[in-house]
């Protein structure tokens, strides 16, 4: 690992390595138990199923933001695909599974 960073929360901490050349967070709860990781991802790096979704859903024509990310989450056997998007005053964070399907949607109070 190269360029191992902590980071304290009051009730978990992550830590910000990169692997194999790319940049990950890994978050535990205060008493070391894995939470999740998440790794940027550009946008071709989305599979096509995820992508596909996204551009027939009712988000087609809202703004991309920040850094899509990768997700590998406890009890969760593939990985989710965070999407943050945004259009006027809305702001939403989108979870998406590998085949595309949204599982989580956030509403992101601006």
């Amino acid at each position: 690992f190269e360029g191992d960073t902590v980071l304290f929360f009051t009730k978990c901490y992550g830590v910000e390595y990169k692997l194999e050349g790319k940049e990950q967070i890994s978050v535990f709860t205060r008493y070391g138990d894995w939470v999740h990781t998440n790794r940027p991802i550009i946008e071709g790096e989305l599979p096509k199923a995820v992508s596909d979704s996204l551009n027939n859903s009712e988000y087609k024509d809202w703004e991309l933001i920040g850094e899509s990310e990768k997700m590998y989450k406890l009890k969760v056997k593939e990985p989710l695909y965070k999407i943050e998007v945004q259009k006027g005053g809305k702001r939403h964070i989108l979870y998406f599974d590998s085949n595309g399907k949204i599982v989580q949607r956030k509403r992101i109070v601006l």
